[in-house]
């Protein structure tokens, strides 16, 4: 009878055990989703996909559509476009689920504008009246970076964090006479920050997700 509890503890026990193994295990499939993403200036749905390709290795791939949120601001209407990630995580603990990933991403989105400014009716710029100009935008940005992140289960359901810093390369199309005029007024923290530019900038990601297998 003893005997027999015993092996039920034990088998119980190793039952429990690999569980928790199986429950920090990298994911064979798993679906995930930043809603974060939906606030800020450029609001996107972004869904990822994350898929287990060695014991301690992982791909996802996020894409986000940028829809066209109208806010207060009547210059910069009709948002839309795609982001776009990829990323592969090298698991240090997978006990911790903790892992290192490099990352590329594009984000290519556009809007309409519309902007004004003041300009001379006669020769000798006597009469002034105020002109307004509506035009496209093309914001198109990709970049390179690294993060540092860890994953937390709730059975299926996770909790997805990570830090890091990129290389961004920042450009805004647009006409070249609206270009002109904009880039003597524009302020390096207006947003959008409409100029050309490369930088550094630090990486933030929260996702909420569900581990298929």
């Amino acid at each position: 009878m003893m005997r027999c509890i015993f092996l039920s503890l034990a088998l119980a026990t190793s039952a429990i055990a690999q569980d928790g193994v199986r429950s920090q295990r990298i994911p064979v499939h798993a679906i995930k989703f930043s809603p974060f993403h939906l606030i800020g200036f450029y609001p996107t749905a972004l869904l990822g996909y994350e898929h287990g390709v060695a014991p301690n290795m992982s791909v996802q791939a996020d894409v986000g559509y940028v829809f066209p949120y109208e806010n207060f601001d009547e210059e910069f209407r009709n948002k839309r476009g795609v982001k776009l990630k990829l990323d592969a995580r090298f698991y240090i603990e997978e006990t911790k689920a903790s892992y290192v990933a490099p990352e590329v991403y594009l984000n290519a989105v556009n809007f309409d504008r519309q902007d004004s400014r003041q300009e001379c009716y006669d020769l000798e710029c006597q009469i002034l009246y105020r002109r307004t100009y509506y035009y496209k935008v093309r914001y198109r940005e990709h970049g390179v970076g690294v993060k540092y992140g860890f994953v937390r289960y709730f059975g299926n359901f996770l909790v997805d964090l990570n830090l890091g810093f990129a290389i961004r390369f920042v450009e805004y199309k647009k006409p070249a006479l609206t270009r002109q005029f904009n880039e003597q007024e524009m302020e390096w923290f207006a947003i959008p920050n409409e100029r050309r530019r490369t930088g550094l900038m630090p990486l933030m990601g929260f996702r909420l997700g569900y581990r298929l297998q």
